[in-house]
């Protein structure tokens, strides 16, 4: 939907498709590096080497994701398999999302200022689950949220569930379980989290379907 409205302004589908995608990897890369850093100084503390399996998995599937977007051998593995006759449409879609990112290669000074950009707006929505764990009188540590709050946003990219629910209060109880959290207090956490989303969505919204057409 995003790719969809910016690329009636770019006027250029495939741009408007490869800057939601890299917003999304830097995003992605931003929440991983921060559980890392929080488990280096964490670990000792919440001690499970489950967590860590977790973080290595992802790790790996953003090193895989990187390959595919920017490896030219996997490039043309990637374009070989829409060679069959009726899919050169979607080939040369893809060939179009190639071309816009290799327009990132040059542009590395902006893909940092993105990346920090990232870590910065994801420590705030940390601070904004800790804030709630204050409010439910969950006495846990602030560095257990910085591990386990990107872990869950991170499998919350992953397209598997409509709005991420069920797969939400699942992750909830399983990470905040491993630290002596009861379920209970997990989804109560995980409501009113996706609760606060819901009304700040409903808002935005609303300003969204007022506002005016790009050339009107």
């Amino acid at each position: 939907m995003r790719a969809y409205d910016t690329s009636k302004y770019s006027k250029n589908a495939a741009v408007s498709v490869t800057a939601i995608l890299v917003e999304r990897l830097t995003g992605f890369l931003a929440l991983l590096l921060i559980a890392g850093v929080a488990l280096v100084f964490g670990f000792h503390a919440i001690g499970d080497i489950f967590l860590l399996w977790v973080l290595i998995c992802f790790f790996s599937l953003f090193f895989l994701i990187f390959l595919g977007l920017f490896n030219p051998t996997l490039r043309r593995q990637i374009r070989r398999i829409f060679d069959f006759r009726g899919l050169s449409r979607i080939r040369g879609k893809i060939d179009k999302v190639y071309q816009a990112l290799d327009l990132y290669k040059s542009e590395r000074k902006s893909l940092l200022v993105t990346l920090l950009l990232g870590i910065g707006l994801h420590i705030t929505a940390v601070a904004h689950y800790y804030l709630i764990g204050l409010a439910l009188d969950l006495h846990v540590s602030v560095l257990y949220f910085f591990i386990i709050i990107p872990l869950v946003l991170v499998i919350l990219l992953l397209p598997v569930s409509i709005n991420g629910i069920g797969v939400r209060e699942n992750a909830y109880v399983l990470f905040f379980g491993k630290i002596g959290v009861g379920a209970s207090t997990g989804i109560a956490l995980s409501w009113l989290a996706f609760g606060m989303i819901l009304i700040v969505g409903v808002i935005g919204g609303i300003i969204y379907a007022l506002r005016k057409s790009p050339g009107y």
